[in-house]
């Protein structure tokens, strides 16, 4: 959400949804958490709690997904339960000195 009739407000609100903010969103938390790592539904929570802005689990896993991908982190082996009750990896960031954390 933003205010009504503030353009800042409305840019800033569009800003925090944007692809690049939220991967390099989950990259700032995954540095934060080091080896204990997060899922995607816990780095949801968070970035939800710190921007007090909603997000679709969807666009969040999404990141996780494409950090992946680019080789930037990698599933930690360890698996934690969802909001829904379900079970889910624990990703972690990927040391580029060390290979990993």
């Amino acid at each position: 959400g933003y205010a009504k009739n503030s353009e800042t407000s409305k840019m800033a609100a569009e800003q925090l949804r944007t692809k690049t903010f939220i991967r390099e969103y989950v990259l700032s938390l995954l540095m934060r958490h080091g080896s204990h790592g997060l899922t995607p539904d816990e780095a949801k929570a968070i970035i939800e709690k710190e921007t007090n802005q909603s997000f679709d689990r969807t666009t969040i896993a999404a990141r996780f997904t494409e950090l992946k991908a680019a080789d930037r982190i990698k599933l930690s082996g360890k698996r934690r339960p969802t909001p829904r009750g379900r079970m889910a990896e624990v990703h972690i960031l990927i040391d580029r000195e060390n290979k990993s954390i």
